[in-house]
């Protein structure tokens, strides 16, 4: 079970709390139950492909369709998001004794994608308000041997990136954007990615998500786009093919199909979001709770709040039948697989967020009335 640990305190409880959720995290049946009626067309393309070429050729109506709808001229689909950023990184010739600056704050893939390239991973710590990086932070890591910007945009809202962006250009450096929580996310008229290129996950936890894994990179750069799809193929014969595509990275065909059917629901879906999280700042500012910066209409892909009795809150919500995500139990810069890399200095934002985060659902299929019963029983707990 890939988060396993992130669920075992809510595994832990047996079988009988389980057996009471009444309001769960993410309710995917509920979501994927608004696409019923269009299922059977759906599945019937992806069954009924006479050929890979057909295949191939529904995979770039989505991609189309996916940087049409996120304002970019290209999109390329992958096997998860973790590809999507390892891929691009060596795509834009990202190796050993260069350095990627990056957060502090997100799920470990983010890391794992940099170490796959050979480069060194340089960790900043995010602002306390919205977990996301600013530029001044990310200006003091920069050195002579930084290549890459990779900002992260957690839990569905924004980095800095207009004052990233300007510090790209000044220093001559690329800017890779971790969309994989924030797709839908927009800031002046722009949906990530805002600088023009980044990664989005379809992992199914995600606000834009489908079956299984995958993931894709939307950019606006045609040369770009053209190698990342060279290197998803390990057929191809690009000079970089050891180094990147050492298997094949595809989405796989059920989840194009599924993945077009959410494209066509996304908007209201991200408004839905947005009005369940308007409902928890309402009542629940005293508990600090993550903001996007003003401008930034956040994806939300969760709510969260900081406790300092967070374990002992969400094993008291569990008991009453809500499901919550703490993300994530330990920093992943603390991981055993990467202790070879470190260390990696104090981070102290991203360690009281592993200490103190508390993520509740926005999923829209959630019902307004459990949005009030959760605060309630958080206000209950005090």
């Amino acid at each position: 079970m890939r988060h396993y640990r992130r669920f075992a305190p809510a595994l832990d409880l047996g079988a009988e709390a389980l057996g009471r959720f009444q309001r769960g995290y993410e309710g995917f049946d509920a979501e994927n139950a608004e696409h019923f009626a269009d299922l059977p067309d759906a599945l019937g393309r992806a069954l009924g492909a006479r050929s890979t070429l057909d295949h191939w050729r529904a995979g770039k109506t989505f991609e189309a369709e996916l940087a049409a709808w996120c304002g970019r001229r290209r999109a390329v689909g992958l096997g998860s998001g973790t590809a999507a950023l390892a891929l691009t990184m060596i795509a834009l010739g990202i190796g050993p004794g260069d350095e990627v600056v990056t957060s502090a704050h997100s799920f470990i893939a983010t890391a794992l994608a940099i170490h796959q390239t050979g480069a060194r991973l340089v960790l900043v710590d995010p602002d306390p308000s919205d977990l996301c990086l600013r530029a001044a932070a990310v200006e003091a890591a920069l050195s002579p041997r930084t290549r890459l910007i990779l900002p992260v945009h957690m839990h569905g809202h924004l980095a800095e990136m207009d004052a990233i962006l300007a510090l790209a250009r000044a220093r001559g450096l690329r800017v890779l954007e971790d969309c994989a929580q924030a797709a839908g996310a927009a800031e002046g008229g722009r949906r990530a990615p805002i600088g023009g290129t980044g990664c989005l996950s379809f992992y199914p936890s995600k606000p834009l998500g489908g079956l299984g894994n995958g993931g894709a990179l939307v950019t606006d750069d045609d040369d770009l786009a053209d190698r990342v799809e060279r290197l998803r193929d390990p057929d191809g014969a690009d000079p970089l093919l050891l180094r990147g595509a050492r298997t094949p990275s595809f989405l796989h065909p059920v989840d194009v199909e599924l993945l077009r059917l959410r494209l066509r629901v996304q908007d209201a879906r991200q408004a839905a979001r947005a009005e369940r999280a308007a409902r928890y700042a309402a009542r629940l500012g005293a508990l600090r709770p993550l903001r996007p910066r003003a401008g930034v209409q956040s994806a939300w892909a969760s709510f969260t709040i900081r406790h300092p009795r967070r374990d002992a809150l969400r094993a008291r919500l569990l008991a009453s039948g809500f499901e919550t995500r703490v993300e994530y139990l330990t920093p992943f810069f603390d991981s055993p697989t990467l202790a070879h890399l470190g260390p990696f200095g104090t981070l102290p934002v991203a360690r009281e967020a592993a200490a103190r985060g508390l993520s509740l659902p926005t999923r829209p299929t959630l019902d307004l009335s459990d949005v009030d019963a959760l605060c309630d029983a958080v206000l209950r707990f005090g």
